[in-house]
């Protein structure tokens, strides 16, 4: 009975330790050199990443699901400035999230996949000419 609860007080503890993990980047912009602009909208959007070999929510060698080296954020950014009419992104906020499903999925693959979510926002501008 004793080695029951003990199991049980274990994996009480490993599910509350591993619930969700966050990973978060604030005040970036996509240009250098920022001329004179007019606010267009604020924009926030959230994608799911997958990808290899490391932890979710965390450091990985590889993203399966860029298709590019600028990668799902750098596109879904860009999809925002051209839906919205901007010319550029400021103040972008990145929020890299793994759930328990996440998180799941990374220890049953044995660390071969590593699924997580991304919050993105910032503010779409628009050059004044």
């Amino acid at each position: 009975m004793k080695k029951i609860k003990l199991i049980s007080i274990l994996v009480i503890i490993a599910v509350v330790m591993m619930s969700c993990t966050t990973a978060s980047f604030s005040g970036l912009q996509m240009t250098k050199d920022l001329a004179s602009f007019d606010v267009v909208k604020d924009f926030e959007t959230e994608i799911t990443v997958w990808e290899f070999l490391g932890v979710s929510g965390g450091a990985n060698l590889g993203n399966i699901s860029a298709d590019n080296m600028d990668g799902p954020v750098f596109d879904a950014v860009q999809t925002e400035i051209q839906k919205l009419g901007g010319d550029a992104a400021v103040n972008i906020t990145i929020v890299q999230k793994a759930s328990i499903g996440n998180m799941l999925i990374n220890g049953l693959s044995a660390t071969l996949l590593a699924p997580c979510k991304v919050s993105i926002s910032g503010t779409i501008v628009k050059f004044d000419n």
